[in-house]
């Protein structure tokens, strides 16, 4: 009888990578053969538009395929399906009870999924798959019992998988939660290196990596992974993973094989002399949410912003009052990088999210008679608005209820004020400033900077 038992799990693993048990009492003859053969729905037809909150549809009938993503044969991924669309940048997880589960649907799989009696889920970009439940009258999803499972999916052969090569940050913004990814040119940070992997077993966490222009990437592990104990390298060279979120970026692997790090460790380039300064600082006089400050990157190559911060000082504060660390930022080459203190706010009047959101005391918050120092990696001051320890009432720096706007001929950062280098609105006018009131959104530009 042990060895019919043998038989039949070779046969069900090895033999057509078709899990579904098929038995006279459970399904027809043959109807996992059918299943891999039949017609699919498209995603596109059967999920709910994306919304800030979880959205459910149930379904009746219907048949969807996918690609297997992720892969719990290490201990990541627990009791957790990965499902990546056929064709199209959908990602979709399906909760389910199945432990070792890559023996049934290994990494690469192409899965049939019986869609009758099951419920979906969205929220934004992300979508589960599973059985719907409410508790107190909230609804909820579990996940599917073992039996269900092998009921539900077919695993209907292997497919070559082609991960999305990330080249740069601003690429995740376009990509789905559980994206298939390969990040070439990273490293672990130095502080990482010769750690074990996981840091306390069965408790989840996090590594810290950087790519070789000093961007962070963070690199999340379950705390179950059977490489837990594997020391982390001081080389460099390429990961392939699941995105967990586009910011931070984050990634997960499955296998410790999805690391490569046999190059030699790469050096982050010296970006200390880089044409990068402040364009525009802005106070509407008609709403204080509208307030933001633009920097901009006059390379002509990408800039990563590893080590660079921008500091506010006060009124007449003569020590640093805020910091923006604006690292893991990167600027396009001749593209402007927007800051500022009100996410929504700001969106509700110009029409688009800010690149990064800072506190309501930093510099992209300020009321008009503050200075402000750009200050590179080195910690050098490489572009100064204002004088420190004066009070910008009244003065050439004074932008209140206004804006200062850097004029087009300007390429360089300036390490101290340069008047002559700005135009200024305010209420006051004094020391050659304008006396002009500025109104958001009508007399602001964020995001466009020119220069000559």
């Amino acid at each position: 009888m042990m060895h019919r038992v043998h038989i039949l799990l070779v046969f069900l693993i090895f033999g057509c990578l078709r899990p579904t048990i098929d038995t006279v009492d459970e399904m027809p003859a043959g109807s996992t053969l059918s299943r891999c053969a039949a017609q699919t729905l498209p995603w596109d037809s059967i999920v709910p538009l994306p919304a800030k909150h979880w959205e459910f549809v149930h379904f009746e009938q219907g048949l969807i395929s996918g690609i297997v993503l992720s892969s719990d044969a290490e201990g990541a991924y627990y009791q957790s399906l990965i499902l990546g669309q056929e064709e199209g940048p959908m990602t979709l997880e399906i909760k389910l009870n199945l432990t070792d589960n890559a023996l049934f649907y290994p990494r690469g799989s192409r899965v049939i999924i019986d869609l009758k009696g099951l419920s979906l889920r969205r929220k934004e970009n992300q979508m589960q798959l599973g059985v719907y439940s409410s508790s107190y009258g909230n609804p909820l999803l579990a996940a599917l019992p073992t039996p269900e499972v092998m009921r539900k999916l077919s695993a209907c052969g292997i497919s070559v998988l082609s991960p999305i090569r990330i080249d740069h940050l601003d690429v995740l913004d376009t990509l789905w939660p559980g994206s298939w990814v390969l990040w070439p040119r990273l490293k672990f940070k130095e502080s990482e290196v010769g750690k074990p992997y996981v840091a306390e077993k069965q408790n989840s966490g996090i590594r810290r990596l950087e790519d070789c222009d000093g961007s962070e990437v963070v690199l999340q592990y379950s705390g179950y992974e059977s490489f837990a104990d594997a020391v982390i390298p001081q080389g460099s060279g390429t990961v392939h993973g699941l995105l967990t979120a586009a910011a931070p970026a984050t990634i997960q692997i499955a296998h410790w094989s999805d690391l490569n790090m046999d190059l030699e460790r790469c050096e982050q380039p010296s970006t200390d002399d880089a044409a990068f300064f402040i364009s525009e600082i802005a106070d509407p006089d008609n709403d204080t949410k509208g307030r933001f400050i633009e920097l901009f990157n006059a390379e002509n190559e990408r800039l990563s912003l590893a080590g660079w911060s921008l500091q506010r000082y006060t009124n007449d504060a003569q020590e640093v009052s805020h910091v923006i660390d604006l690292s893991g930022m990167n600027v396009p080459p001749g593209s402007p990088l927007v800051i500022a203190a009100h996410a929504e706010g700001f969106e509700g009047i110009y029409g688009f999210h800010p690149h990064l959101v800072a506190g309501s005391t930093s510099a992209a918050n300020s009321n008009g008679d503050d200075t402000i120092a750009l200050v590179n990696p080195s910690g050098q001051v490489v572009d100064l608005f204002g004088q420190i320890g004066i009070d910008g009432s009244g003065t050439a720096h004074e932008f209140e209820d206004g804006r200062a706007l850097r004029i087009p001929g300007v390429l360089r950062g300036s390490q101290s004020f340069k008047p002559s280098e700005w135009i200024i609105y305010n209420d006051t006018g004094a020391s050659g400033t304008i006396k002009q009131p500025l109104s958001a959104p009508q007399d602001y530009n964020p995001g466009t900077h020119l220069i000559e």
